[in-house]
C-alpha cells in the first residue's frame, strides 16, 4: 500500500504487515489480522510507527508496537469524549 504496509494473504487468513529497514537490516512488524484491523486503521497507525522518536534507540518489537497502538487508541477515545 504505502510506506511498507502490505497485506499478507495465506490460507489461514490475511495479515497486515509493515516492512522497514533498521540498522541496514530488513525487518517486518505484524500489525494485525484482517478484518479485525481494517486498511483504514492500518493506514491510521502508520504515523505512530514511523515517528522518529520511536526509532531513536532500537527497532520496535511487535509487543512494543501493539502497546503503542493501544495507548494511541485510548488517547483518541479520551480526546473524542472531551
Amino acid at each position: 500500500d504505502q510506506h511498507g504496509l502490505y497485506l499478507l494473504v495465506k490460507t489461514a487468513g490475511k495479515y497486515f504487515r509493515y516492512e522497514y529497514s533498521y540498522a541496514g537490516k530488513r525487518k517486518t512488524l505484524a500489525l494485525g489480522v484482517y478484518p479485525e484491523l481494517t486498511l483504514a486503521k492500518a493506514r491510521e497507525i502508520l504515523p505512530i510507527i514511523e515517528a522518529p522518536e520511536n526509532w531513536e534507540k532500537e527497532a520496535m518489537t511487535n509487543r512494543t508496537l501493539r502497546s503503542m497502538i493501544r495507548i494511541e487508541e485510548a488517547r483518541q477515545k479520551i480526546v473524542r469524549t472531551t
